[in-house]
């Protein structure tokens, strides 16, 4: 896969197109910054942004995701980070830190969103959604609100809507299963995403 096709699976977002998954997710990955660079990214996040999203902890992102994605690390047990919706989230993570740093960047942000979003499709976002499928969604929805996109057109506006709105259905689906935090410790030992995820379902949308 080349750098021009990626357009082909970031477009095709929220469905997956066809192809060689494992080939783009390789190729996604050989995207990766510098560990030093991906860490500064996502520091100047948690810095400037968490105050307005707190469904992603410094601890799930720092201890937890980046070992793993750069591979330092095995996950440990129902904590599996290594997959393309977890890629996903680091990217957008990156691409909103790319907007607030002191020298912000449009360019850079977009292309890390374009990559989150070919990622994200990879794998279905209908069909057995995680929590970190739910993050995502919800932080792509605040990267197009941030980049200022959504003021671009009515299109745009109405896919930060259609964003946030996926994203609390999903929630909704992966309530079911939060039963498995009281059988299964170790699955919330991150970030207590079941409060998260109640959060989504019961308080009004607010961008």
């Amino acid at each position: 896969m080349t750098a021009n096709e990626l357009p082909y699976f970031s477009q095709a977002f929220p469905f997956t197109p066809m192809g060689q998954s494992s080939d783009v997710q390789e190729f996604i990955e050989s995207q990766l910054p510098p560990k030093k660079e991906a860490l500064a990214l996502c520091e100047t996040y948690f810095e400037q942004v968490s105050w307005i999203f707190r469904g992603v902890t410094r601890l799930q992102v720092m201890d937890d995701m980046l070992p793993v994605l750069f591979k330092e690390q095995e996950a440990t047990p129902g904590e599996d980070y290594s997959g393309p919706h977890d890629l996903a989230l680091l990217f957008v993570l990156m691409a909103i830190g790319s907007l607030v740093r002191k020298k912000p960047s449009n360019s850079l942000g977009e292309h890390y969103h374009q990559i989150s979003r070919a990622a994200i499709s990879l794998q279905p976002v209908l069909e057995k959604p995680s929590i970190v499928t739910i993050q995502t969604l919800h932080l792509l929805s605040i990267y197009n609100a941030m980049s200022g996109s959504d003021l671009k057109s009515e299109t745009s506006m109405e896919m930060t809507w259609s964003l946030i709105t996926l994203a609390s259905h999903l929630s909704q689906t992966v309530s079911a299963f939060l039963v498995d935090r009281y059988i299964n410790p170790d699955l919330f030992s991150s970030v207590d995403r079941s409060t998260y995820v109640f959060s989504l379902i019961h308080k009004p949308v607010i961008l």
